[in-house]
């Protein structure tokens, strides 16, 4: 991969790796770059503010009109000003008050970064969360600890009591206690900015997509999520993605079980995961394999690739019913749709595992930028992470 130059990196032109085969792995090693989730919709930096921006408003067809004319006034055999550039005074006039309305503009585009980007996901297998991990901290404070060392430190202090905190208000507490996982539970509190290609995601009822994921697991009985898209392309009206059936047969979604969780009347959360999660999460970890799918590209409708997946065979002892009930399973997953699966033992000494191809296209996707409604949770496995998103490109 070519590594980018000192202007590309000053000016944040990430050019993508020059492989054309996107392959995520599922729990496993990545093989393309590592890719972050931070999002940065900004133009400039504390540090490339003053250059930048002067350079793009040379750019301007105005300014530099005014710029030349500031050029032939400083000529004295051919300036009525005998030398002196005297439209230089308005023109800096001029550029200082665009400056300061793009810093303006800048700076709140910082400002809601730093809330996308801070926004909490439930990952899986990621581990509690480090401890040097602090909260998102804005760009005004970041100056403002810059310039004040001292005061700051003794600003952000902590408190000497618990009776000096400031109180917390009841959304603060809600906020808190979802983000809080027991450590019994197998999900971890991760913000946005941490996802990475291949994670498993678990997203809940009325939460946003933090990448782009591939449906691997729903609460729905039907084995659907229906989302809402009205942030990504502005339709009000809720969408249905379909979770690949012949990965759910695979996976053992159990509809009965989903049933049980949807009539029990609690609504799922990261702090009490239902037991169905549960179950669908770790017949996911045990499972291996990686996804071949298109290159990263904006076009909301098509998104094609084939997840290849394994797993060990399991051992059962043989009854009568349940391997008549597998075989007409099997023969069920091969008819229809299911014609293009290709199931195969793998080639190992003991031939104890078996590997399947399951095709996926955009209708089992989950871009970033929707929201998950109507569905208590779905599991789902990054694909495009950061500038990588369909919403970013």
């Amino acid at each position: 991969m070519k590594t980018p130059s000192f202007f590309s990196r000053l000016l944040r032109r990430n050019p993508l790796p020059e492989e054309r085969e996107w392959r995520v792995t599922l729990n496993g090693p990545q093989l393309l770059p590592a890719c972050g989730n931070r999002v940065v919709t900004s133009k400039y930096t504390l540090w490339n503010f003053p250059f930048k921006n002067f350079w793009e408003q040379l750019h301007r067809i105005s300014n530099m009109y005014f710029f030349f004319i500031g050029f032939l006034q400083c000529i004295p055999q051919i300036s009525g000003t005998g030398g002196l550039p005297t439209i230089g005074m308005p023109l800096s006039v001029v550029l200082i008050c665009n400056g300061v309305k793009d810093a303006v503009e800048d700076y709140r585009r910082h400002q809601a970064d730093d809330v996308e980007n801070g926004q909490i996901c439930q990952l899986v297998g990621r581990g509690p969360p480090p401890a040097s991990s602090s909260p998102v901290v804005s760009l005004r404070t970041r100056l403002f600890h810059f310039l004040c060392p001292r005061r700051s430190r003794a600003s952000s202090s902590p408190p000497s009591s618990p009776s000096s905190a400031p109180p917390s208000s009841p959304s603060s507490a809600r906020s808190s206690a979802r983000s809080s996982a027991p450590s019994a539970s197998p999900l971890s509190p991760f913000p946005w900015e941490s996802v990475e290609l291949g994670d498993i995601v678990v997203c809940f009822r009325d939460d946003f997509f933090p990448a782009d994921l591939l449906l691997l697991a729903s609460a729905d009985p039907n084995g659907v999520a229906f989302i809402e898209t009205a942030g990504l392309d502005g339709e009000g009206n809720m969408k249905v993605k379909q979770l690949q059936k012949d990965l759910a047969l695979w996976i053992g979604h159990q509809p009965h079980a989903a049933n049980l969780s949807a009539s029990a009347g609690t609504r799922a959360s990261a702090t009490s995961p239902p037991a169905a999660l549960l179950a669908a999460l770790q017949e996911i970890g045990t499972l291996s394999g990686s996804l071949c799918c298109d290159w990263p590209n904006r076009d909301l409708l098509r998104c094609d690739g084939i997840l290849t997946v394994s797993r060990r065979r399991r051992q059962e002892p043989a009854r009568g019913n349940g391997a008549e009930e597998e075989a007409a399973a099997v023969g069920s997953c091969r008819t229809g749709d299911a014609s293009r699966v290709q199931r195969r033992d793998a080639h190992g000494p003991n031939g104890d595992s078996e590997e399947r191809q399951v095709p996926v296209n955009i209708d089992n996707m989950l871009l970033r930028g929707c929201r998950l409604r109507n569905t208590d949770w779905i599991v789902g496995l990054a694909v495009y992470t950061g500038d990588n998103t369909k919403i970013q490109l």
